[in-house]
């Protein structure tokens, strides 16, 4: 047996969440994992990494879902893992038929089915499943289908020394039974070492302290934080513009830094998942029902997963959103909230689940349960209960588990009609941006700069380019005025600017002339205003006084095709000029 090889956990890159969750369950409780990416050496190519890692693999776990009948890459792994003879267990968790490819390696092993929610109560089955499976080596055809029953093989003996063979195994083994049986009776009875107990009430107890403790953690690192309000006001007086552009990037550091601080903590505190056995037997010599330490085990497995689906939600909330987006942003903080409190109920199943257990034992001497249990601070209750009274509030913590659940399951709905919506939005806009042969030449300037703003430069420059093919023979310099709006596409950011007003008609004799002005160039500032939209441009002709020397910055293009930047005085208005945005 090679204890030492790895489990391969074979999954489609879109039920990575579940893989990460069974690699995590597998090595808490002993079992060593290889899993993609995390286990791919910095300097080795994937392809080699996954072929060596199958070939010194026991055992291959495939998370099995339609998108497994689809991964080119699942289904390579599988036919290795099926050509070495390793054994095969898939970890069914969508109620899909496998594709024929699969089925051609996957006919002869068992199912496990997990798509029955929630998926964190097939785990314990897994586990079962994967040590009995460890016990074979890689050489090994056997496949889970030998663990639930071997299928008996026709020998070359008569039917009565079969008869004989059998009724002599039977005897014998019934033998075997008794012994057993009498062993387990005397240990499961006999009454326990005072040490044994008091390690069984530590282990339950430090896993109490830890569960309070990280509650504790997620409340600090996500309580509100003062200096984003602060920071908020202050933009609003200096910049109001740039408010909605910069709170998006600040939230999203918050978010960031929550999640490592938050992760760090909870490290800090861990589970331990499975009791020692010398905990395990004093328990059951105390009266504890072997259902019960499963269902503690499960319990503080439902904790683990329910961090990290925080964890992936303060995560989703780091990505840059549209600001403009607010139900989607208000989905997101829901989707949030509903985390945290199916990481707070869990948390306080788990407790509840410990307490049960530590009932036989609360009333030996010396303990430190009602010491400890008093000193919690965010876990109900912080004493040891009646055996009725605890199964009560049990039952009703799982009921609000059962509605935390059904309003995940609400938000996901919602998240993916929201996300429907938004790209039918987007799809809609990509629809209005492209050119129609009805367009008129604003609308086609407009296109251009709205898919600039939209960070699609390269898509603006065509469009530029498009403008100045088809309005030619109609505008004279719809060609320079093409070439231009394509160099100030590019060097929009190096500039520091946002866009201007090109000149595309100067009357002579005019103010604009004698100021020095020529068709071609970006006026970016007029009597001190700046001018992003020909609005812009238009209302300062009209409020400023008339017969005043005004100061104009502009731009001008050289033959290069680089910018430089100018200052001149023209007397207003008007100016004698006509323009266009750009």
């Amino acid at each position: 047996m090679i204890k030492a090889a790895p489990i391969f956990i074979s999954y489609p890159k879109e039920n990575k969440e579940v893989a990460d969750s069974l690699c995590e369950v597998l090595e808490q409780n002993g079992l060593r994992c290889w899993i993609a990416p995390r286990d791919i050496p910095p300097a080795q190519s994937y392809s080699k990494a996954i072929i060596h890692a199958i070939k010194d693999s026991r055992l291959l776990i495939l998370v099995f879902s339609s998108h497994a009948n689809q991964s080119d890459h699942v289904l390579r792994e599988v036919e290795r893992a099926a050509n070495r003879k390793i054994p095969i267990l898939p970890f069914r968790i969508e109620d899909t038929p496998l594709s024929e490819d699969l089925e051609y390696f996957l006919s002869t092993p068992q199912w496990l089915n997990a798509y029955d929610p929630p998926l964190q109560s097939h785990f314990a089955p897994l586990l079962e499943a994967v040590r009995q499976l460890c016990e074979v080596g890689p050489d090994s055809s056997r496949t889970i289908s030998h663990i639930t029953g071997q299928i008996p093989r026709a020998g070359t003996q008569g039917r009565w020394s079969l008869r004989a063979a059998g009724v002599t195994a039977g005897i014998f083994g019934l033998l075997v039974l008794l012994v057993v049986a009498g062993i387990v009776w005397y240990q499961r009875f006999q009454d326990p070492e005072p040490v044994e107990v008091n390690a069984a009430i530590s282990e339950i107890l430090t896993n109490t302290i830890n569960l309070d403790a990280r509650l504790g953690y997620v409340k600090q690192a996500l309580s509100p934080d003062s200096f984003e309000q602060k920071l908020r006001e202050v933009r609003k007086q200096v910049a109001p513009a740039l408010t909605n552009q910069m709170n998006p990037g600040y939230r999203a550091l918050l978010a960031e830094t929550q999640v490592a601080s938050l992760r760090q903590a909870i490290n800090s505190s861990p589970l331990r998942l499975e009791l020692s056995n010398s905990s395990r037997q004093a328990l059951l010599k105390m009266g504890a029902d072997p259902e019960h330490i499963s269902a503690y085990r499960q319990s503080l497995a439902d904790v683990q997963w329910a961090t990290e689906s925080l964890f992936n939600r303060l995560a989703a909330r780091a990505k840059p959103a549209d600001p403009d987006a607010k139900a989607w942003q208000t989905l997101n903080q829901q989707r949030t909230l509903n985390a945290i409190q199916r990481l707070d109920n869990y948390s306080h199943i788990a407790h509840l689940y410990g307490l049960r257990l530590l009932q036989p034992l609360a009333g030996m001497k010396p303990n430190r349960i009602d010491e400890t249990l008093q000193k919690l601070t965010f876990l109900e209750p912080r004493k040891m209960l009646p055996k009725q009274a605890l199964n009560k509030q049990l039952s009703e913590t799982t009921k609000q588990l059962a509605l935390l659940l059904q309003e995940r399951n609400r938000l996901l709905d919602a998240a993916r009609q929201s996300r429907d919506k938004m790209l039918e939005e987007l799809e809609a806009i990509n629809r209005e941006l492209e050119i129609q042969p009805t367009d008129t030449a604003a609308m086609v300037i407009g296109k251009a700069i709205s898919l600039r703003q939209l960070g699609r430069p390269d898509e603006a420059m065509t469009v530029f380019s498009r403008y100045g093919e088809l309005f030619a023979e109609r505008d004279s310099v719809a060609q320079q005025y093409a070439r231009i709006a394509q160099q100030f596409t590019l060097q929009l950011n190096k500039l520091g600017i946002q866009g201007g007003i090109f000149l595309h008609e100067i009357t002579p004799g005019s103010s604009a002339e004698k100021a020095g002005l020529a068709v071609g160039d970006i006026i970016l500032e007029y009597a001190g205003r700046s001018l992003i939209y020909p609005a812009d441009f238009s209302k300062a002709l009209t409020e400023l006084p008339q017969g005043e020397p005004m100061r104009l910055e502009f731009l001008r293009m050289d033959k290069q095709g680089h910018f430089s930047r100018h200052s001149t005085q023209v007397i207003c208005c008007p100016l004698g000029v006509g323009y266009r945005s750009i």
